[in-house]
């Protein structure tokens, strides 16, 4: 098995939220985020060999950069290290056949649309993409735009399409963002358009009041992004 997902907890959920560092890490920031807010609890690790040889460490402790973390019928999983395009399709492939087993009802992805002219919008413009007439009816609670026409290549296309497979209704929200740095606004703007659908209070509000603070603390996040990937993209 080349990706391991070892359970911590017994805890049982229906919608499983996905994270990932790519455009201005509005994934990572926004399900970083999520999970403090709520005080959320680990639910499992996932690991693999052919990640990179990176941990995390918490008061000395080594840990997992990858991790589901709970809280109320919710997963939230936080990829904390850049990967290359190949290990995050077996991740993605991998955290869905987990996922399928539980008899999830809903999986969500958060990511950034990286745009020339995010600096002059202060508010960045929400779009969203499904996978089935399922994932349609419950997206239609998201304040967002379907994305025009077009396609969409890297881990998103297959997430939607390895989602597909598995019977699972599966949204990708798209928030537009900075080309090239740490946009913690769009991230907020993606927890407040998926809020209908997870049901928790989080308020973004702080997250905004943060944002140099945390394009601070992202930036080397941003640049293993950079290096190690060419981020998902969308083409209309």
């Amino acid at each position: 098995m080349s990706v391991e997902i070892v359970e911590l907890s017994e805890e049982e959920g229906d919608v499983l939220l996905l994270g990932f560092p790519g455009n201005g890490l509005v994934g990572a920031i926004s399900s970083d985020y999520m999970v403090r807010q709520a005080n959320m609890k680990r639910a499992a690790k996932v690991d693999s060999r052919n990640f990179p040889p990176v941990v995390k460490l918490l008061d000395g402790m080594a840990i997992e950069p990858i991790n589901i973390y709970y809280t109320k019928g919710i997963y939230v999983m936080i990829d904390e290290v850049a990967l290359p395009p190949q290990s995050i399709a077996e991740l993605i492939t991998f955290t869905l056949d987990w996922f399928s087993k539980k008899k999830g009802k809903l999986v969500i992805m958060v990511e950034g649309l990286a745009v020339e002219n995010r600096l002059e919008k202060e508010k960045p413009s929400v779009y969203k993409v499904y996978n089935n007439d399922k994932a349609k009816e419950l997206a239609s609670s998201i304040e967002a735009d379907p994305l025009p026409s077009g396609y969409i290549s890297g881990h998103i296309a297959h997430f939607l399409k390895e989602a597909n497979y598995r019977g699972i209704p599966a949204i990708t929200v798209l928030v537009e963002c900075f080309p090239s740095y740490p946009d913690p606004g769009a991230a907020a703007a993606a927890i407040d358009a998926i809020k209908p659908l997870i049901k928790i209070e989080i308020d973004t509000q702080p997250l905004i009041n943060e944002s140099n603070a945390i394009r601070l603390k992202m930036r080397e996040l941003m640049r293993q992004v950079q290096a190690a990937q060419r981020p998902a993209g969308y083409i209309g």
